[in-house]
């Protein structure tokens, strides 16, 4: 990719003019003001978005370009940047009557008392998918390691607690995933999932027979946390290379296993910017070479993505270590910005921002020795959405 070279302020007319007629307001209480995001239905199979996690816009952006694809019937699979636990739990949640969203046992593990996760995503996603036709609305898939352990050792515990359980050994199995989910201890949890290895393959069939129906999403979890587990030891052990490359090797594996049950899927995900765009680098060059979920998507399957990132204005910086455009960059689009939420297209045929990368500091690098050090990189993306509303 050709680096657009940094040039004064004054200098970028031909960009300005550009983005002067080609930036939308978008108000997600209402779901409009996506209409620049409507590249034709042909055009991508993967629809991406890169944010700052637990930013508190972050949702409401999510939601809504979700419900804007689904509408305009450009996708049919939904995946998470959570674990095949979390997406057993959700497509439980999504199956419940409204009766009942939060008294039963799937909604408690879902936000484990978190009530502001279940007001501003569970529920808002559940009225979204509810009120979606049946034949509209996408399938739901978990696509992450599972990093949380306690969470998949609950999962395993509330399938187990479905069924009748009498033989001696499930009961044993079940006595210790019910106690490394109430624990924090990194020493019961990795200890568990290499208790799991040994006596769930050994007495498989004994599984497959008390589980019944449930067998195949009980392995699934299984299997993930043995993944987890890896990753968890490969950052505890500041070995980040492998650590990142194995979990965006095992989220390209599973994309590529929703396509082998749907070789047409359409797909949209919100991640962290570490899966989206286009780093060089990461971690003060601890990470070399790296190659985001998707950029192996378009270099192992051949499929494009469009790439929207989210950037946080100054406004906002204060209270978050935020990524932010080049000065001169940030000045250009923040000049059209409006008060709350703007939607850049960068992708037509005119575009000067086409096939170039616009420079991109990020002012704080956030490492695991607990400080901050400044580090430039550059991002590749189709659209920028600037947040100068949503604070933490």
């Amino acid at each position: 990719m050709m680096i657009i070279s940094l040039k004064s302020y004054a200098q970028f007319d031909t960009e300005r003019c550009y983005l002067q007629n080609n930036f939308e307001p978008i108000f997600t209480d209402t779901s409009c003001g996506l209409a620049c995001f409507s590249e034709p239905a042909d055009k991508y199979r993967f629809y991406f978005t890169g944010e700052k996690h637990d930013h508190k816009g972050n949702t409401n952006i999510e939601l809504a370009l979700l419900e804007q694809l689904v509408n305009d019937r450009k996708i049919d699979t939904y995946i998470l940047e959570n674990s095949y636990s979390g997406e057993y739990l959700l497509k439980k949640f999504l199956s419940l009557p409204d009766t009942s969203l939060e008294d039963n046992p799937y909604t408690r593990l879902l936000y484990r008392n978190k009530k502001k996760d279940f007001e501003e995503y569970y529920l808002p996603l559940y009225k979204l998918i509810d009120s979606t036709p049946q034949v509209l609305r996408p399938e739901l898939r978990g696509i992450d390691v599972e990093m949380n352990l306690g969470q998949a050792y609950r999962v395993l515990n509330l399938i187990m607690t479905n069924h009748e359980v009498t033989d001696t050994t499930l009961l044993q199995f079940k006595a210790k995933i019910e106690k490394a989910g109430r624990s924090k201890g990194k020493r019961r949890l990795y200890g568990t999932a290499e208790m799991l290895d040994t006596i769930f393959y050994q007495k498989l069939d004994l599984f497959q027979r008390t589980l019944k129906t449930d067998f195949e999403d009980f392995e699934k979890i299984v299997e993930g946390i043995k993944t987890g587990k890896s990753w968890l030891m490969n950052m505890d052990t500041s070995n980040y290379q492998l650590a990142f490359e194995t979990r965006e090797e095992f989220m390209l594996q599973n994309v590529k296993g929703v396509l082998r049950d749907n070789p047409q899927a359409n797909f949209f995900g919100q991640f962290g910017f570490t899966h989206v765009v286009g780093y060089r680098n990461l971690w003060l060059n601890k990470i070399t070479n790296w190659k985001s979920l998707a950029t192996r998507i378009e270099s192992d399957l051949g499929l494009p993505v469009c790439r929207t990132v989210i950037f946080y204005t100054k406004t906002l910086s204060r209270k978050i270590k935020y990524l932010a455009m080049q000065a001169e960059y940030e000045r250009l689009f923040e000049e059209f910005a409006e008060e709350r939420l703007t939607i850049f297209n960068l992708n037509k045929p005119e575009s000067p921002f086409r096939n170039n990368d616009v420079p991109v500091k990020r002012e704080y690098c956030e490492t695991f020795d607990g400080n901050d050090y400044p580090v430039d990189i550059s991002l590749e993306f189709n659209y920028v959405i600037i947040n100068n509303y949503f604070q933490l």
